[in-house]
């Protein structure tokens, strides 16, 4: 599956849309590929409700997206710049995703939207010039999580950049529930999905809550793993804030004294050996030395090696019991000059560190 973000319109109902990004699904044995498409619908204006409109001009539909890599299992792609042009000055650059149970169809089916920060209320302060959901480009990273479980998106801009991540998943409910109790729920459940006692919701802690600073970019790449080891332990979260070059493991709780805020506790924080390096442009949890615990990989795409951005990839390694190498193996080149070495990241086959030096 294929994304092509500042794609022209593919669809006569979009025809109108200005690059609104287009996703393909190929079969490699033919090499063909086909349009492969979650949203058929045009620019959405609500007369009387902005907030609940939607622009898709130039939205990068595709920039990212992510899937387990089976046919059988969650996928979504995201358009970290969908919006809301609320009064013809204000442009609500929320940012959102759409994704599906399984790819083995040749079309999309049952595709749901993720868009919970159509929240009036939550945009702007004016008095302070403080922006909080309105600027917050959701979607431009995405992670489905190893247990096929949850979505976790980045939303670099909430908070006057301060950053955070959404945590999307499916909850169990309570099928007396009033619609007010439900009212922190941003997706409409399908038909009999109420009779099932489950739907979906998106928790997005506060970044004000642990003293984010502002124009970091938290959420900016964002993973998961079940750090205590496979199998065990409770699923934490990875997510980068490469303006401060930071990187941080946690979990997403229950703010202490209030009913619905959510907050991160961090179990580590990952801070750059060098400064302004972006550390944490990308990364990579996988298990690299063979001893059933995840490791991490974070690439350092402007770390300079004399004058020049080559860029570096730091591998910390997970010694059990939340603790990580203090020193990482560092890999770079000396043969790129300004090549932004670690800009992506991934990994193929098996990997032994064991005397690596």
């Amino acid at each position: 599956i294929v994304g092509a973000p500042r794609a022209a319109p593919r669809l006569e109902s979009q025809r109108n849309i200005l690059e609104p990004g287009a996703i393909y699904k190929c079969d490699i044995q033919n090499s063909t590929c086909h349009l492969y498409t979650f949203d058929k619908r045009a620019n959405v204006q609500v007369e009387g409700n902005p907030i609940q409109s939607e622009f898709k001009d130039e939205q990068w539909l595709g920039a990212s997206m992510d899937g387990s890599g089976r046919d059988d299992s969650k996928f979504v792609v995201c358009a970290s710049r969908n919006f809301i042009n609320y009064t013809g000055v204000e442009y609500f650059l929320h940012g959102s995703c759409h994704w599906v149970e399984n790819t083995t169809d040749a079309q999309p089916q049952g595709a749901r939207q993720i868009a919970p920060l159509r929240n009036l209320n939550r945009q702007v302060i004016k008095a302070d010039n403080v922006f909080l959901y309105m600027m917050a480009q959701m979607g431009l990273s995405v992670h489905v999580t190893e247990d096929g479980e949850e979505i976790l998106i980045g939303a670099v801009g909430i908070y006057n950049w301060m950053g955070t991540v959404v945590r999307y998943r499916r909850i169990s409910i309570d099928i007396g529930l009033s619609r007010r109790e439900t009212s922190n729920l941003n997706h409409q459940p399908r038909s009999g999905q109420l009779n099932s006692g489950f739907s979906y919701a998106s928790d997005i802690p506060n970044p004000e809550t642990w003293n984010q600073q502002n124009f970091s970019y938290f959420g900016y790449a964002v993973s998961s793993g079940f750090f205590h080891g496979s199998g065990t332990g409770k699923l934490l979260y990875i997510a980068s804030a490469p303006r401060i070059d930071e990187v941080y493991l946690f979990d997403i709780i229950d703010q202490p004294g209030t009913i619905d805020t959510k907050t991160i506790q961090k179990f580590w924080t990952f801070k750059a050996p060098q400064f302004g390096e972006y550390f944490g442009s990308t990364l990579l949890v996988e298990d690299f030395n063979g001893d059933g615990l995840p490791d991490l990989a974070i690439g350092a795409p402007y770390h300079r090696n004399s004058e020049h951005d080559n860029g570096a990839v730091y591998i910390y390694t997970n010694l059990g019991k939340l603790q990580f190498t203090d020193e990482p193996i560092k890999i770079t080149t000396d043969y790129e000059l300004n090549g932004k070495f670690g800009l992506t990241l991934g990994k193929i086959g098996d990997i032994n560190l064991d005397g690596y030096n």
